[in-house]
């Protein structure tokens, strides 16, 4: 038994192509969305009318998910984190074919942070099978340390006028803060930005990657919230 995930854009054999060779699909779960062009809504619909006929043709139970917005990598990762999460790894694959690229970039994400197989089915060869994406397992908590991830916690939920602040906030010392917002800097989890008309003093600022950092472990259940 098998529970196959996927992002469906405009052209359904991309996504229909994965069924024919994934053994044992006994349940579909697919993703759309699309932009506020009227041309492209009504491609999107046919292709879920197509998708969803052929799944009924098939006797495959299917449930259609509506996405906000195409394009923003980050609402589609937290969607998915939340939907695959409950799922499960085991008996779960997801077809990364269709949609954006911002979709289907979350998708990749989402499948290696939960470990979830991933296939993907060649558009450029007709009636080509789907093929398993060596995708391996990762974990953004072997990325920062667990002082880091606090320090992106005190950054998000209380928003520092300064580095001395934040540095009052974890009760550490400046000199030690330092060396740890230098690793968040090339990671491009925060910047510092000049404080106007304070000379060379900065304040911190979570960026988005940060803020992913933060979400995609705690959304998939792995890591909690440190900042109480």
């Amino acid at each position: 038994m098998t529970v196959l995930f996927g992002t469906l854009g405009f052209t359904p054999e991309k996504f229909l192509g994965a069924i024919k060779t994934i053994p044992n699909v006994t349940r579909v779960v697919f993703y759309t969305a699309h932009t506020p062009r009227a041309k492209d809504r009504a491609q999107s619909e046919r292709a879920i009318q197509e998708v969803e006929r052929a799944l009924a043709a098939l006797g495959i139970p299917s449930q259609h998910v509506k996405l906000a917005d195409p394009f923003d990598f980050g609402g589609c990762l937290t969607q998915l984190l939340v939907d695959l999460r409950p799922a499960g790894a085991e008996g779960m694959v997801f077809n990364l074919t269709g949609g954006t690229k911002p979709m289907a970039i979350a998708a990749t994400v989402a499948c290696m942070v939960l470990g979830v197989p991933a296939y993907y089915v060649p558009e450029e060869q007709e009636g080509a099978q789907a093929i398993e994406l060596p995708i391996f397992r990762i974990r953004y908590s072997n990325v920062l340390t667990a002082k880091e991830y606090r320090i992106l916690e005190v950054i998000r939920e209380f928003q520092p006028r300064s580095l001395k602040e934040l540095a009052d906030r974890l009760e550490i010392e400046p000199s030690t803060l330092s060396g740890h917002l230098r690793n968040l800097e090339k990671l491009g989890a925060i910047r510092l930005i000049p404080i106007e008309g304070k000379g060379l003093l900065r304040r911190p600022d979570l960026t988005e990657a940060g803020t992913l950092l933060l979400a995609v472990e705690r959304r998939a259940g792995i890591r909690q919230s440190a900042v109480v």
